[in-house]
């Protein structure tokens, strides 16, 4: 079925956020989320063995939060072992 979770944090804990059927689609949904947080002061894109696409979802960003406010980092292998290559996700700090 090709189904991947969209997975966020809510009052400390880890609940599903929604389900896509295909990676350009989350990623879609990845842009919809930070373009809707107003006050972002920093944003880290967090791969799994897919720089390039953490490179395309920064340059999808950039209309909306400045290249000096976002980095790019590899996912560590004791997170990484839980999702396995193809993670990708965003982590940000508003005000």
């Amino acid at each position: 079925m090709n189904v991947m979770p969209l997975l966020t944090f809510r009052d400390g804990d880890i609940v599903r956020a929604g389900l896509v059927r295909s990676f350009n689609k989350g990623m879609d949904r990845l842009v919809d989320f930070v373009s809707n947080k107003p006050n972002v002061k920093e944003l880290v894109i967090v791969h799994s063995a897919i720089p390039e696409q953490a490179e395309h979802l920064k340059e999808r960003l950039s209309k909306f939060i400045p290249n000096e406010k976002m980095t790019i980092t590899h996912l560590g292998a004791a997170l990484g072992v839980h999702g396995g290559p193809g993670v990708l996700l965003v982590a940000l700090r508003v005000d």
